[in-house]
């Protein structure tokens, strides 16, 4: 009786072989069906990869705003040096001995090197979502898929700060580890001390500006996701009236220089700019404004990493900057903006 037994079982294992065989064939494998790598970023682009993308290059403040949450870039593109002794505002907390840089001037990535780093994504913020790829950029994306982030128009700075979230989730960062927590809870903090000295200062006129020799810049606040941000707290961040092709910026010669009453100037921090102390020696017409002669300059790290961790930062100094800051001002004759008080 042992034979028999045997035989059956092995005709019955057989025959569950060759059913599980039959239903594979109707069904595609999971590997197949779940297989390769998705983002859609803020062009409304989407962007795929055969997998995971593990070599990323990126410009500076993209790879400051990855590296805080636990994405390091291979490879670089734009300011990355020291800025007197201390790390580049533009790209945050990067180390630049961890990194190749292809170049620190806006397009002119060097495109060879690029390509020696075998990328498997580019990651690039963007002022200006629906505007067509720079030259440089459409020869990156021949060599890697390309993602943009927006920074600048219709952009909100925690809303941008959550998209690179959403971008290192999908390249493997843990969004619920305890550090990134407690860089999200800092991020929130700071945002309620702001919103704070707003609420106690409603009538304290800011402006954002870039300062060069032959003119002072005007930033556009709902054109920069950090200044919309602001903004939102209740800051009260001048909208300047003329913008240079409607967007940006607003371009003032230095005879000009008074045309909006402004109780605080933030000034660029960016290496590229003109420091205040600098101007305030070669322009009279700067160096005679209110806020000016009253001390209220403030710092605005314009370009610097969107991460919970560096803006956290960030928003607390300029609080402790504005602290002391108060109402100079009435509004100029003619002005559209805000009457003074």
């Amino acid at each position: 009786m042992a034979r028999p037994i045997r035989s059956v079982l092995a005709c019955l294992a057989a025959l569950l072989v060759l059913a599980g065989a039959a239903c594979a064939s109707t069904t595609p494998p999971a590997a197949e069906t779940q297989q390769g790598w998705t983002f859609v970023d803020d062009r409304g682009e989407t962007v795929t990869a055969p997998e995971v993308p593990q070599r990323i290059v990126a410009h500076t403040s993209s790879a400051g705003a990855l590296w805080d949450l636990g994405i390091k870039a291979v490879g670089t593109f734009g300011p990355l040096s020291p800025v007197d002794g201390k790390p580049n505002p533009q790209s945050g907390n990067v180390d630049p001995a961890a990194v190749t840089n292809l170049g620190e001037e806006y397009g002119q990535a060097d495109i060879e090197k690029l390509a020696s780093l075998a990328p498997d994504l580019i990651v690039y913020g963007t002022w200006s979502p629906e505007a067509e790829l720079t030259d440089e950029e459409k020869k990156m994306a021949e060599i890697a898929p390309m993602v943009k982030i927006n920074h600048g128009k219709g952009a909100m700075l925690d809303k941008t700060i959550a998209r690179y979230a959403e971008l290192a989730a999908s390249l493997g960062a843990d969004l619920g580890s305890p550090e990134i927590s407690q860089d999200k809870a800092a991020f929130e903090s700071a945002s309620n001390r702001l919103r704070d000295w707003a609420t106690s200062k409603p009538d304290v006129r800011i402006a954002a500006v870039a300062l060069d020799p032959q003119m002072m810049y005007i930033a556009v606040p709902k054109d920069n996701a950090d200044l919309a941000y602001y903004a939102s707290l209740g800051l009260d961040l001048v909208e300047p009236e003329n913008p240079n092709n409607g967007e940006f910026w607003e371009y003032l010669s230095w005879e000009n220089a008074d045309k909006y009453a402004l109780d605080v100037i933030m000034w660029d921090t960016r290496s590229q700019a003109s420091k205040p102390e600098q101007i305030i020696k070669d322009k009279p017409s700067f160096a005679k404004l209110p806020a000016v002669e009253a001390g209220q300059l403030v710092r605005w790290d314009y370009v610097s990493p969107p991460s919970y961790k560096l803006q956290s930062v960030i928003l607390n100094k300029l609080a402790d900057e504005l602290a002391p800051t108060g109402k100079l001002t009435r509004e100029p004759k003619g002005c559209c903006g805000r009457p003074g008080s």
